[in-house]
């Protein structure tokens, strides 16, 4: 872009051109005195070509220009949001792997209390081979949200191009990050936010020169030189001298079988496609915050019925515990009351992970805060 800013001023063309000459001179007094004389001169000339063109050229390469550089923030953005999708995700599988550390020992402890129940000949024997199975199903779930864990760690650090073992991550639990609150609406800058918006607005406008160009070489192709001669007596150029004139040229092709005709219907096509997609991109920009307000305002519900799941299958497994220990309710009861906690567990955990995961969807919609400048 820089060179078709300086290919929009006039090339300078400086000669210089030195040519000496010796004489003889006599002076009246019969003394000789024998001098030389040089002389010199200096040619300037400016050409400009292509008048009509280069001003069109110059924003066809801005254009190119900014659609490349609203390619590359894209491409930032999107890299961005993976990887804090797969950090949260991290803190997501430790939190996990905090709630089966505990599902793992309120598994035990009715294991404890089923093996009490068979030795003492109150509780058919096929409680403790079912709870021990349970057990046994819990301590796999660790080991596969281990690996889990170690899988995101490697993806995060090949997002951050290093070594998975020199990767060191201080959090431990989604607890500590907070949702942010979104307000609801389609802000006006969102035209100049998204660089995908951006690129394909670079592309219209890139299509656009095209066209310009095309519809140019109809015409006369014009150009103009600026020539300036100067010399002196002396190499000092004391008595410097100049002459200037300024010539026009212009030519024009007549006969070119219908190519320029062409030319220009094909760069009005893809001018005309260039549209059809900038259109479809604000459309789908548009589409993509209504979406992701919407996401948010549903998992934002879901996280609180979550939330009050967990409280109810907290108290209902106590309560099965209890009972089942003092031999009032029956194993089946401990079960569902066991999984139904296990899965509320995991329930407020998933949703926290998805309203993060919705608020980078949210942000990646608005443009990551990244502003044209055009």
């Amino acid at each position: 872009m820089q060179q078709a800013g300086i290919d929009l001023y006039p090339q300078p063309l400086v000669q210089f051109n030195a040519s000496a000459a010796a004489s003889i001179a006599r002076t009246e007094n019969d003394d000789s005195d024998v001098s030389n004389s040089q002389s010199s001169r200096v040619v300037i000339s400016a050409s400009y070509t292509d008048i009509l063109s280069r001003p069109i050229f110059y924003e066809s390469e801005k254009a190119r220009y900014d659609s490349l550089a609203a390619s590359a923030v894209d491409v930032r953005l999107n890299t961005l949001v993976t990887t804090a999708s797969v950090y949260f995700r991290i803190l997501l599988l430790r939190d996990l792997l905090s709630a089966a550390e505990k599902n793992l020992g309120n598994a035990e402890a009715i294991e404890k209390i089923a093996r009490v129940r068979v030795t003492a000949g109150v509780a058919n024997e096929i409680e403790l081979l079912q709870q021990q199975i349970a057990v046994q199903r819990q301590r796999n779930s660790l080991d596969s949200l281990r690996q889990d864990e170690y899988a995101a760690s490697a993806a995060l650090a090949d997002l951050l191009a290093i070594a998975a073992q020199s990767l060191t991550i201080l959090g431990r639990s989604l607890a500590t990050i907070n949702v942010p609150e979104v307000n609801a609406g389609v802000p006006a800058m969102l035209l100049v936010r998204r660089p995908d918006i951006v690129q394909a607005e670079a592309d219209l406008r890139l299509n656009q020169a095209q066209v310009d160009l095309a519809r140019v070489a109809f015409l006369p192709a014009l150009g103009s030189t600026l020539r300036m001669e100067g010399g002196g007596n002396s190499l000092r150029f004391r008595d410097f001298s100049s002459t200037a004139d300024v010539a026009s040229q212009f030519t024009q092709l007549l006969l070119d079988n219908g190519a320029r005709r062409r030319n220009l219907q094909r760069s009005e096509l893809f001018l005309q496609d260039a549209f059809d997609r900038y259109k479809q991109t604000v459309i789908a920009a548009v589409n993509d915050v209504d979406v992701a307000i919407g996401n948010l305002a549903l998992l934002g519900a879901l996280a609180d019925t979550a939330k009050e799941d967990l409280d109810r299958a907290t108290e209902s497994f106590r309560i099965a515990r209890a009972r089942y220990r003092e031999g009032v309710a029956d194993y089946q009861t401990v079960l569902i009351a066991q999984n139904s906690l296990f899965d509320a567990q995991n329930a407020v955990l998933n949703t926290k992970f998805g309203r993060l995961n919705g608020v980078l969807a949210m942000y990646q919609s608005l443009g990551g805060g990244w502003t044209s400048i055009n």
